[in-house]
């Protein structure tokens, strides 16, 4: 089987997808030494160097100096050109890690993480919402297969896109091991700190987060908020706040290894997710987290995070600060975390994907 895939998603500084797709693409080369991989990048001004590419046992690398904007134009409008053209070859599967597809393959599979952008469109830019919703019902039209993160979010699909093959719909949920030994570096925070990690967003809970914070604080005036992430320009209002630090810049897998190893706990206040992976790579640096009670977290990672009921600061307050001060839940937490661990890793990932491939393409 030839397989194809755009790895533009780990060209640089990654997000939640570029995290997920460089680490099943590199589980899967510890796997598969008989199915040929065919990698794509293109960019104008950056390269995708070799020793950052998977290392496949089988694979065709394309990297072409071409500008982003007008190559994505062409994908979301035309559908083309196909990746195949790339590689001088037909592709038997071509795989996306988003619900944007990625044109090409006799046969194609989608990523799905979540469907915040169809069922709560409110808690997504305007921009963003109308780009998703749009491309995603024609690439459900091209599509052959569908992952899952959750079985909440093949649940949420199965009712809103009953016609799609339900046969072609399976749930993979990441790993969470991915994350090498902490690499120390100067914390922009001084003192005790909760944290938060992922982009600072309407569908993360924000405003209530920030809310209950100063709540906390009333209580705890020593203790610092650390917001890790890209600040949606909506919420830019919001800022500053006392006791609040920003932190926009990329961080390397190993320094947000330390960085959790020296916060106090993890907040996670999310009104809608499709996984979660904060949180398991919170349970994999040994420290508690503090969740929103949404029925993925539930599926996912019961009893390890302690939840809250999300529409009210006053419970996050109180659940603060209970793990604050009792260190047997500080350690219960830490004990479950490491449970949690052991059952969501890349290479159960990558072998349930694998599978998954050999069933669309027989």
């Amino acid at each position: 089987m030839r397989i194809g895939y755009d790895i533009r998603p780990f060209l640089s500084r990654e997000t939640g997808v570029g995290i997920y797709w460089r680490n099943l693409l590199f589980s899967l080369a510890a796997i598969d030494r008989e199915d040929e991989f065919c990698l794509f990048s293109a960019s104008w001004k950056e390269r995708f160097f070799k020793d950052r590419l998977p290392p496949f046992a089988r694979k065709r690398f394309v990297d072409l100096p071409l500008p982003v904007q007008a190559l994505n134009s062409l994908w979301s409008k035309r559908n083309f050109p196909p990746l195949d053209l790339f590689f001088l070859r037909p592709l038997d599967l071509v795989h996306s890690p988003s619900p944007l597809p990625t044109p090409g393959g006799k046969r194609n599979i989608l990523t799905v993480h979540d469907l915040t952008f169809w069922l709560r469109p409110e808690l997504v830019q305007e921009d963003a919402r109308a780009y998703f919703r749009n491309r995603f019902v024609s690439a459900l039209e091209r599509a052959d297969g569908v992952i899952t993160s959750s079985e909440t979010v093949r649940k949420q699909f199965r009712e809103n896109f009953p016609n799609f093959n339900k046969r072609r719909v399976r749930t993979v949920n990441p790993g969470g091991d991915h994350l090498p030994p902490g690499e120390p570096w100067p914390l922009p925070v001084e003192g005790p700190f909760l944290l938060f990690v992922g982009t600072v967003e309407l569908r993360k809970n924000i405003p209530l987060l920030l809310k209950a914070f100063q709540g906390i604080r009333s209580r705890e005036p020593n203790l610092s908020l650390l917001l890790v992430g890209h600040v949606e320009k909506n919420l830019l209002p919001l800022f500053p706040q006392p006791g609040v630090t920003l932190f926009e810049e990329y961080l390397s897998p190993a320094r947000l290894k330390f960085l959790m190893e020296k916060a106090e706990m993890l907040v996670f206040p999310s009104l809608e997710e499709g996984f979660g992976l904060p949180i398991l790579e919170a349970a994999s640096a040994n420290l508690p987290v503090v969740a929103s009670d949404i029925p993925v977290f539930r599926e996912l990672f019961s009893p390890f995070p302690l939840l809250f009921p999300p529409s009210d600061p006053e419970p996050l307050v109180e659940t603060v600060l209970s793990l604050l001060y009792d260190s047997s839940l500080r350690e219960e937490c830490r004990r479950l975390g490491k449970i949690l661990s052991s059952r969501y890793t890349w290479s159960r990932c990558a072998e349930e994907v694998l599978s998954f491939y050999r069933e669309i393409v027989p």
